[in-house]
């Protein structure tokens, strides 16, 4: 049986998955932001929050639990959607040394931040987001209190806005007050 999975992402509430086949029509409704936008048939379908530091590994598992090293998830983006923080209580994806992009391990671009959740690497030299010029690597928007580190961000592709202009293919930060440690270097 094919199953067809469908985020809409709202600003008042979300429609958090709307799964449809010939014999089920069912909807959950939720007052949390969900930030990925697409969800794969091998992703687990349970997707529930979690308010907990998680880590990732390209040899990771979106079926881990991802609260510790050494039962990573698989992608950012998943981590991202399940992960839950707020002002009081932030929390820390961990990203373990690798390569996270479409070819190595399935992640997909741009990987959207949800606010007070801090993103870091082992080292700039060993911790690669790679978007192989998919789209944009990290979009920040409406977001607080994010921290960057550790990391390299490459091969991201620049959005052209209604103005010509084009619009952070590496990191696109809209109206948000993120705390950003990053080092730039063009090479």
């Amino acid at each position: 049986m094919k199953r067809i999975v469908l985020l809409l992402i709202c600003t008042s509430f979300v429609i958090s998955f709307v799964m449809v086949n010939a014999e089920t029509v069912k909807s959950e409704f939720t007052n949390h932001k969900v930030y990925n936008t697409a969800i794969s048939d091998s992703e687990p379908q349970n997707m529930e929050r979690t308010y907990a530091d998680l880590y990732v590994s390209p040899a990771g598992d979106n079926a881990n639990s991802g609260l510790s090293p050494e039962e990573p998830l698989l992608t950012i983006q998943y981590a991202c959607s399940i992960i839950e923080a707020t002002e009081a209580e932030p929390h820390t994806i961990y990203l373990a040394a690798g390569t996270y992009s479409p070819s190595v391990n399935g992640e997909s671009y741009p990987i959207i931040m949800p606010q007070y959740i801090s993103l870091v690497g082992t080292a700039e030299e060993t911790t690669i987001l790679d978007a192989e010029l998919t789209g944009r690597v990290l979009q920040l928007e409406d977001c607080d209190n994010v921290i960057i580190s550790d990391l390299t961000i490459r091969h991201g592709q620049a959005i052209i806005n209604g103005n010509g202009g084009n619009e952070g293919g590496g990191i696109h930060l809209a109206s948000s007050n993120c705390l950003t440690h990053l080092s730039r270097n063009n090479r």
